[in-house]
């Protein structure tokens, strides 16, 4: 590979391409469904912290 024919710009969009594919063949961390809803009442209650009733 000779990195010095390609501009910045080639360099660039080749550097893209391959963190896309790591990012494909990454997979989804094995979290529990019950642990999602707790986070997301959390985060749903703290919308409401401070806000007159």
């Amino acid at each position: 590979m000779d990195d010095q024919s390609d501009g910045p710009d080639e360099a660039f969009a080749r550097d893209l391409e391959q963190l896309d594919r790591d990012l494909e063949q990454r997979q989804r961390p094995n979290v529990p469904a019950k642990t999602v809803d707790l986070i997301t009442g959390l985060l749903a209650g703290m919308r409401l912290v401070g806000r007159p009733q």
